[in-house]
């Protein structure tokens, strides 16, 4: 089985050059490391196989905030004062928590919305990519997206 010759172990210094080259090879992804690569809230593993570095993963402590939900006939001003006001309620219990980074994903047609988080401090992130999600607790609400595909009774 191929996941027995795969040693996992923490990421040392002597990685580090090799590492950022690597990361380099992607051009459009910015495969960036804010953070570093190790310290509160942020570590990293590498995988290797006989001895030959095959790769790393960085992970977080982060808050993601989504979605943000709200009435489309609200004003402007309202509108910009909560996403503010909650958003900063999340992250600050957020950070107590140990998280060092917070996301937010707002969809590609409210450009408003775009402006509104630029506005309160966040940068688009994660060019070229696509998100994706693993709960680490079970989902305990339907998901709207598959309320079309859902049998009806």
């Amino acid at each position: 089985m191929i996941l027995k010759e795969i040693n996992i172990r923490p990421v040392r210094n002597a990685d580090l050059a090799h590492l950022d080259r690597l990361r380099r090879l992607y051009p459009t992804a910015f495969l960036e490391l804010p953070k570093g690569v190790g310290g509160p809230g942020v570590e990293t593993a590498v995988a290797e196989k006989n001895g030959q570095l095959i790769g790393s993963l960085t992970g977080i402590a982060a808050v993601v905030c989504d979605p943000f939900i709200h009435d489309p006939n609200a004003s402007g001003v309202d509108v910009f004062a909560a996403v503010y006001m909650l958003e900063r309620a999340l992250t600050y219990n957020a950070q107590r928590g140990g998280a060092v980074d917070a996301y937010i994903a707002v969809p590609s047609e409210l450009k408003e919305y775009h402006r509104i988080v630029e506005r309160s401090g966040y940068v688009a992130t994660c060019q070229n990519c696509t998100i994706f999600r693993r709960p680490l607790l079970p989902d305990t609400v339907p998901l709207i997206e598959n309320e079309a595909t859902e049998p009806t009774q």
